[in-house]
Parts: C-alpha cells; structure tokens; sequence
C-alpha cells in the first residue's frame, strides 16, 4: 500500500479505512518491507479496502469523506475541511 496512508500515534502505526458508506475508521496495522513509495503489510487490512492516502491528519473515526468519481476532475475528495485521496489497497 502507499506508505504515505500509514500514520503513526504512540499507539503504533494505523491507517484510515474508507467504509462503504464513506466514512473512515482507523486501523491498527502491522508493517512489512517498504520499496519506493510502498510499504506492505503483514496485518491488518484486507486486498481491496481503501485507504485514504492524503489528508488523514484531519480525520477522525467516523469522519465523512467526499471521494470524486474516478476520471472526473482532478481528483482528491475532502475531509473535513481540508481534501483527503483515497486508494485501493492491493
């Protein structure tokens, strides 16, 4: 996954998770080896969740994302009052 969707607490390392219904959960995750701009994990989400790549540090769990459709604009939805990307894991 993007190694710029992991975020870090004193808690340990986490992503935000994009639910179904556009809202975001954190999640504990464990890492792996990292190459270039992608680090794998070990534990803690699925092949085929989203993440949200970009404007993570406004969010909260339950917070309301707005994602664009997928080739429309530039891209990049809004978090809060702030733009937060979101990407598919693979």
């Amino acid at each position: 996954m993007p190694t710029v969707s992991i975020q870090r607490s004193p808690q340990g390392t986490y992503v935000y998770v994009a639910r179904q219904d556009n809202t975001v959960e954190s999640r504990p995750v464990v890492l792996g080896a990292a190459e270039g701009d992608d680090t794998s994990v070990k534990d803690g989400i699925s092949v085929g969740e989203t993440v949200v790549v970009d404007g993570a540090e406004r969010l909260r769990d339950g917070a309301k994302i707005d994602v664009p459709i997928q080739g429309k604009g530039s891209g990049g939805g809004k978090a809060g009052d702030g733009g937060a990307k979101k990407k598919r894991t693979r």
